[in-house]
């Protein structure tokens, strides 16, 4: 004979009191099923959800999550963001003045070679190739500035 056996196994019973999420009523059903027959046990838990109009009502649909898309302007940014942050990053801190300078210096060029990356991709050109060269021409720029900075404060 089949048996309804649904948390027969679980490791704690959940209380039938208080606040917590399975003491809810409707949570947690009991039914006995040891002296209770199959139809007995169904036709239990019928009776104790009938009154319950929650309980018929379907469950509501979650919407689904949609993915945001970034503009290759927002990407290519992000990537030369991070260029600045590891460069700046290496800048002694006795050299505070400079380093602030590079960051303003840095952050206009990072703004124009942004728009320029999304201005060609408006055109049809390959945003992940545009963002690549984009990222290596940045960093050699930045690589000159803080040499020439450097050796100039040197002097």
């Amino acid at each position: 004979e089949f048996s309804i056996r649904h948390m027969a196994e679980a490791f704690e019973w959940p209380p039938e009191g208080g606040g917590t999420w399975e003491a809810q009523e409707g949570i947690s059903t009991l039914i006995d099923a040891c002296a209770n027959s199959t139809e007995e046990q169904v036709g239990a838990c019928l009776k104790i959800w009938q009154g319950h109009e929650d309980f018929w009502r379907p469950v509501p649909v979650v919407p689904e999550a949609v993915e945001e898309v970034q503009s290759d302007s927002h990407t290519c940014d992000v990537a030369l963001r991070k260029i600045v942050t590891r460069a700046l990053a290496d800048v002694p801190k006795e050299h505070s003045q400079l380093k602030s300078t590079l960051a303003k210096k840095w952050g206009a060029k990072k703004a124009e070679m942004s728009k320029k990356v999304a201005k060609t991709s408006e055109q049809g050109g390959s945003a992940s190739e545009l963002i690549q060269e984009a990222e290596v021409s940045f960093l050699q720029s930045c690589i000159s500035d803080l040499q020439e900075a450097l050796q100039s404060s040197a002097t």
